[in-house]
């Protein structure tokens, strides 16, 4: 027989974790924003034209990460609320607790 096995309280932690390694990474990207435009805007060349096409196509790439990042986040939190329900439900009604 399989055996499920899970932690609530460990799943809603990993969730926070998520969601704070997310935080992090939106910090750390604003941080570096900053400091790049102050370069960007002191180009005078074609450089600077190509490079905010590239910067475009990473801002994109970023902004999909934290987007699946709260899409992973969430579908734990959720899950680990959904198991916590069903199993107190089962508990009650299939084992009269």
């Amino acid at each position: 027989m399989t055996q499920i096995a899970y932690n609530r309280d460990q799943l809603i932690t990993l969730a926070g974790d998520l969601r704070n390694s997310k935080a992090r990474l939106q910090e750390t990207r604003n941080e570096l924003e900053s400091y790049v435009k102050g370069l960007v805007a002191q180009w005078q060349s074609g450089a600077q034209e190509a490079y905010s096409g590239k910067q475009a196509q990473w801002d994109s790439a970023h902004n999909e990460i934290m987007t699946i990042l709260e899409a992973i986040a969430k579908a734990v939190e959720d899950g680990a609320i959904s198991m916590a329900e069903q199993d107190a439900m089962l508990a009650a009604t299939q084992f009269g607790g």
